[in-house]
């Protein structure tokens, strides 16, 4: 993949985090994310960020932009991964001051499309950028713009941690022992897999501990994370938290029983796995689990969410870093 190719990727993966969660992230956990993927290039690292602070603070003159071109479309319609591709994309043919050709940025928001969307999502986002990139241009302008929506004089780029328009819910404190992963693991969503030992064959290991196979649709996992607890034995049967990571790939199992699948390069296998049958409440998170008769399922109790967390960085692991 080329670099700039990675870069937007990475971009994607935080604009997509942002709009589902805007909880503000420190901005040392964005810069380590962004040169922890682009592994550790420099050049890239700061192109990440300028396009990441440039689509921020440039939004709503970006959505009033994709409103007028995405005919019979509402913002809130479209599925969080072409929304993020489009204002990326938009971003690109309107404000990018290193002025990118109309069809590399095209062609580089359907590869994202095709990476991350779904079926009609490439062709979705193609004829939505091309109709931003060849609307007439204003008085004096080198960039096409849709006069009306777009303010001519940008503003100094937010930060992604600056906080959005708008009231937004500070983060729990927690223990000192997870200061540095609560901020950034709250505003993400949870999701448990379980991991059954006997049925599978074998226990998680770092070979098969960053990958989930389900019936579920995944599409919309990017940049979700994913927990997986294990269980193995009878009377009682022993309970585990194996492993966790952060989705950044989502496609197909080749499995007909399981066809959907979503992986991460990001996260962690604890080793030794973390017992769980002694946790004061992960008796409250097999309840809301269903004895995890549905996972891979949402966790959406946030006191759950903050005692794996602080489990987690119990093991000397942070989430992001």
């Amino acid at each position: 993949m080329a670099r700039r190719s990675r870069a937007r990727e990475v971009v994607l993966q935080l604009l997509f985090q942002w709009d589902q969660n805007p909880t503000p992230v420190p901005r040392k956990a964005v810069a380590r994310f962004v040169r922890d993927r682009l592994l550790a290039d420099a050049v890239m690292e700061k192109y990440s960020l300028a396009l990441l602070d440039g689509v921020v603070a440039r939004k709503d003159a970006i959505d009033d932009a994709l409103k007028a071109a995405a005919t019979n479309w509402r913002l809130t319609r479209m599925t969080p991964v072409d929304r993020n591709v489009l204002r990326l994309g938009a971003y690109e043919l309107l404000f990018d001051l290193s002025k990118p050709p109309l069809e590399v940025v095209i062609n580089e928001a359907i590869e994202l499309a095709k990476r991350f969307g779904s079926e009609d999502s490439p062709a979705f986002v193609n004829g939505v950028l091309d109709r931003i990139g060849k609307a007439p241009k204003s008085v004096g302008a080198e960039r096409p713009t849709v006069q009306t929506q777009v303010s001519p004089a940008p503003p100094t780029p937010k930060p992604l941690d600056t906080p959005p328009a708008g009231p937004t819910t500070p983060p729990s404190p927690v223990p000192d022992a997870a200061e540095t992963l609560a901020p950034r693991g709250q505003s993400l969503v949870h999701r448990i897999a379980y991991h059954n030992t006997e049925r599978m064959g074998c226990s998680l290991s770092a070979d098969n501990a960053y990958g989930v196979w389900t019936k579920k649709e995944t599409k919309n996992w990017l940049g979700d994370v994913i927990w997986f607890v294990q269980g193995e034995g009878d009377n009682p049967r022993r309970y585990s938290l194996a492993s966790v990571f952060v989705v950044d790939e989502m496609g197909t199992s080749g499995d007909d029983d399981l066809p959907n699948a979503a992986w991460g390069a990001q996260g962690h296998v604890f080793q030794p796995p973390i017992p769980l049958n002694q946790v004061e409440w992960f008796s409250s998170l097999r309840e809301v689990m269903a004895n995890f008769s549905l996972c891979p399922q949402r966790l959406t109790d946030p006191q759950l969410i903050r005692k794996l967390l602080i489990l987690a960085a119990g093991r000397e692991f942070v989430l992001g870093g």
